[in-house]
């Protein structure tokens, strides 16, 4: 990608423009978003569609509070289909955990119409939240903390799209492990 920036960028346009086409037959619905009424809107990364070689940290699938691990390829990507209401921008955070000296990993966001990257240059340990549950979690993951990236502003056309993100670089051996 380095090599080849423009060739880079039309290979990733080409597959967004694919994997959007094809969506709907997978049976994935697309999340609703660009609402005036909700000016928050929180993509989990169990909601969201990864390449073979991530994974959720608890499950095949992801439950609620499981995030994504094995992020380590510029070849990675992580992916959520979008309904948009209507055109709308909203200011990027992404919520990850990443250990001392993994930092420095270039990510790349991007939809159809627009792109942003950023490089996560603080690590943060995540905390576990103490249980509040009367009974054992068997398979599901525990609530823990997570450090918070602030991105740039993304816009958002009005109709089906897909937000993606991936590496544009890797510095030592992860990019980081994201909750959402």
């Amino acid at each position: 990608t380095a090599r080849y920036p423009e060739i880079a960028d039309n290979m990733r346009l080409g597959y967004d423009t694919w994997i959007t086409s094809i969506m709907p037959e997978t049976g994935i619905p697309p999340l609703p978003i660009g609402y005036q009424e909700v000016s928050e809107v929180y993509l989990a990364a169990h909601e969201s569609v990864v390449s073979d070689s991530l994974t959720f940290r608890f499950s095949t699938n992801g439950w609620a509070h499981d995030w994504i691990v094995n992020w380590n390829s510029t070849d990675d990507l992580i992916t959520w289909p979008l309904a948009v209401n209507q055109d709308s921008e909203y200011v990027l955070e992404l919520e990850y955990s990443l250990s001392e000296g993994q930092q420095g990993s270039i990510i790349e966001v991007r939809t159809s119409t627009d792109t942003v990257q950023a490089q996560i240059s603080e690590p943060f340990n995540s905390q576990l939240i103490p249980n509040q549950d009367r009974y054992p979690r068997v398979v599901e993951a525990y609530e823990q903390t997570w450090g918070r990236l602030s991105l740039d502003t993304i816009s958002l056309t009005k109709g089906k799209d897909m937000l993606s993100i991936s590496a544009i670089s890797v510095e030592a051996d992860t990019v980081a492990n994201v909750k959402g």
